[in-house]
């Protein structure tokens, strides 16, 4: 079976709303790697230690970030400086 047909098959089962969450946080995950400097999310997948120098982080943005935690199985060490001035 490939991959993208059970995409479509697991699709199916889930809810309007669920889909759209999805699709929500989805875009949020990404409007934030961007932010971040990344071209797409799999640098941020991938990355072990992540060293953000003010990047005037939003508190939605930190709401996101915590919410990727679990997405993000190599991250070690997560350090967000920000100098306020």
């Amino acid at each position: 079976m490939y991959f993208s047909s059970a995409n479509k098959e697991l699709r199916v089962l889930l809810t309007p709303a669920v889909q759209q969450q999805l699709r929500t946080d989805y875009e949020e995950a990404t409007a934030l790697c961007l932010k971040m400097g990344m071209r797409n999310c799999k640098r941020l997948r991938e990355a072990k230690i992540i060293h953000w120098w003010n990047q005037d982080l939003s508190a939605a943005d930190l709401a996101t970030l915590a919410t990727l935690g679990s997405v993000l199985p190599a991250l070690v060490r997560l350090a967000l400086i920000e100098r306020s001035g």
